[in-house]
């Protein structure tokens, strides 16, 4: 087996989670019963995991800290499924395609899953956090995004410029497409007032009116 660029790592499952064959070969002979993806593809279902942070990919990619989303396929011989093809995605190949993404001098796009947890964003030490937590201390922001307003603004100061600013931002909530559901992500776009202008402003520019 072989991993491409957009994969940290391929396992070939048993239909007990026991890995196979892998790439890379770190994997085999350990256990993935415990793995969402694993558990929902074994039922016969190809299953999207939300993204997560794994011990074992963290000691591949240090950089990365283990963040990955798993996308699992049942292997079925008949109607039974005999195995499970596990694929974990390079959590930073959907970082740098987001990144690229300007708004304003300053600005930048972020994305929140399901639970309104930081999973991409420039700073990633704030993965995992929700904006209640002490280190963002945004409650007023969390709220609007349960409530799924449009935009919000919102003092704060620039990691940049390090002055106060009203910081405005969109969010989108996508649905999922055909027979997928979606994760639940929201993705926000966000920059201080005094570079890119009124709320309509970045609701035109991001398409989120």
């Amino acid at each position: 087996m072989k991993a491409s660029g957009a994969y940290d790592a391929i396992l070939l499952l048993d239909k007990t989670g026991a890995c196979l064959a892998s790439a890379p070969e770190g994997f085999v002979n350990e256990g993935f019963s415990n793995d969402e993806a694993f558990k929902g593809a074994v039922k016969g279902k190809l299953t999207i995991s939300d993204v997560h942070r794994s011990e074992a990919l963290a000691s591949l990619d240090p950089k990365s800290k283990g963040w990955t989303l798993a996308i699992a396929v049942p292997l079925k011989v008949g109607k039974d499924v005999e195995g499970v093809l596990v694929s974990y995605l390079k959590w930073k190949r959907l970082e740098e395609l987001i990144f690229r993404i300007k708004v304003g001098r300053t600005g930048y796009v972020f994305v929140l899953n399901s639970q309104n947890q930081v999973i991409v964003h420039p700073a990633q030490q704030l993965y995992g956090l929700s904006p209640r937590d002490r280190q963002i201390n945004l409650p007023a922001l969390d709220d609007a995004i349960r409530q799924k307003v449009p935009y919000f603004t919102y003092q704060f100061k620039n990691r940049m410029t390090e002055k106060m600013d009203t910081k405005i931002s969109g969010f989108a909530y996508p649905q999922g497409y055909g027979n997928f559901p979606g994760l639940g992500w929201v993705v926000g776009a966000g920059a201080d007032r005094s570079e890119i202008g009124e709320p309509p402003l970045l609701m035109r520019l991001f398409r989120l009116k």
